[in-house]
């Protein structure tokens, strides 16, 4: 599974390489232990708070997106 999800997110193009990269590492992350935690499924503090940053910015950007139309 996050294999197949890894080779999906190939060419994701965020506009920042890191971005880009953070993405798919939470993403990989996430998939190994889809019924586990954000916490859980996480390597570690950094890792855990890029995922819920992460998390954060999508939700800022659907809400934005939402007040636009």
């Amino acid at each position: 599974m996050c294999q197949g999800m890894a080779a999906e997110l190939r060419g994701i193009n965020l506009g920042d390489k890191r971005l880009n990269r953070r993405t798919e590492i939470v993403i990989e992350s996430l998939a190994a232990n889809p019924a586990g935690s954000i916490n859980a499924a996480c390597q570690g503090w950094a890792e855990t708070e890029a995922a819920y940053r992460k998390v954060r910015d999508e939700m800022a950007e659907s809400k934005t997106q939402s007040q636009r139309q």
